[in-house]
C-alpha cells in the first residue's frame, strides 16, 4: 500500500492529505485528495470526505498526507484532525485502518505509534 500512496503523494512542497477507501474484502475502491494546506498544516474539504464516505461498498478507510519538513512524526494538529475523521467514520460504521505520514525518505504509522 505505501507504493499506492507515494505514487499519489509525489514530492510536494506543500502537505496534501489522502483518503483510500477499501471494501469488505480488502480491495482498493478509491484514492481520493482529501485536502492540502501549507508546508506545516493541512485544511479537510469536510464536504469532499462526507461524499467519499458515502461510497457504495466502502467498509474502511486509510489517511495518508505527507510532510515536506522530512520530519515524519505527527504532530498534535495531525492527531486531532485524525480523532475527528475516525469518529464521523466510526457513525457511518466504517472503520479506519490507518493514518500514514509519509516523507521523502521514510513513513511513521498512527497505528504503529499506538494512536489510533
Amino acid at each position: 500500500m505505501l507504493w499506492l500512496l507515494r505514487s499519489a503523494l509525489p514530492d510536494l512542497e506543500v502537505e496534501h492529505l489522502l483518503l483510500a477507501g477499501f471494501d469488505r474484502l480488502a480491495r482498493v475502491i478509491f484514492v481520493a485528495p482529501l485536502g492540502h494546506g501549507s508546508q506545516r498544516s493541512v485544511a479537510v474539504d469536510g464536504r469532499r470526505l462526507f461524499a467519499l464516505l458515502a461510497t457504495p461498498g466502502l467498509a474502511a478507510i486509510m489517511l495518508a498526507h505527507n510532510h515536506p519538513s522530512g520530519d515524519p512524526q505527527p504532530s498534535h494538529g495531525d492527531i486531532a484532525l485524525t480523532g475527528r475523521i475516525a469518529g464521523i467514520a466510526a457513525f457511518a460504521d466504517i472503520g479506519l485502518i490507518d493514518h500514514i505520514i509519509l516523507t521523502r525518505d521514510d513513513h511513521v504509522s498512527f497505528r504503529t505509534l499506538s494512536l489510533l
